[in-house]
């Protein structure tokens, strides 16, 4: 596994592709129904509509989603690594990458939920679309892109596991070894190897992402 994040740069801006494209497709294909699709359809006019004036708003319902917000927002495992690899190493410079990370994450957040609710804002099931918890599960009726969107997803998820192990590892060299010594080669497989162990075990105990999302926001 890398030692330092800027050998997982490649990865990483694929990933931002990925998102990119994750995100614009929900935003163009929430523009593609049109009333004359046929029952339970409707223009866009219509969806945007319904969804300002008949939102359901509820404290309960901001509670229950903050440890989704807050988990969406989890990187700060990450931060100690990203100030020792700055060139230039200060806080005007930190606040910088956190600002432009920060803005940029907000802004696809905020187009992928409020586009994707609209586009099914008016069915009668939008309520059990809505809690998957999970747009590209929602009925777009078989489309392809979707369909790659989740290959997409996948591949995100692949690629952002190093950035979930690199902190736990330094943590443990932090712990077992003595005088800011490093992992050999065979230590550092090894410790990989757990953390990924471990993480797979937990996988196959929890039964949605959901509420792996809710306990580590909430905490």
């Amino acid at each position: 596994m890398p030692r330092q994040l800027t050998a997982l740069r490649f990865t990483s801006f694929v990933s931002f592709a990925i998102s990119i494209f994750v995100v614009f497709t929900i935003f163009a294909l929430s523009f593609r129904e049109s009333k004359n699709d046929g029952l339970d359809r409707y223009d866009f006019n219509e969806r945007l509509k319904n969804a300002v004036h008949n939102n359901n708003i509820s404290v309960w319902g901001v509670f229950n989603s903050l440890p989704l917000i807050i988990f969406s927002y989890m990187y700060q495992p990450n931060i100690p690594a990203i100030y020792h690899e700055l060139k230039k190493r200060d806080m005007m410079s930190m606040k910088k990458v956190l600002g432009i990370g920060t803005g940029m994450a907000t802004l696809a957040y905020i187009m992928t939920g409020a586009f994707g609710y609209i586009t099914f804002s008016m069915r009668p099931d939008v309520d059990k679309i809505m809690n998957e918890q999970n747009i590209l599960k929602a009925d777009y009726g078989d489309s392809t892109i979707i369909k790659v969107c989740l290959v997409g997803v996948l591949l995100v998820v692949t690629f952002a596991a190093p950035f979930c192990v690199l902190p736990s590892k330094d943590s443990m060299e932090e712990l077992l070894m003595k005088d800011q010594e490093k992992f050999s080669g065979k230590q550092n497989f090894i410790c990989t190897f757990v953390i990924i162990f471990i993480s797979w075990i937990i996988a196959l105990v929890v039964p949605s992402i959901a509420d792996a999302m809710t306990i580590l926001g909430a905490t």
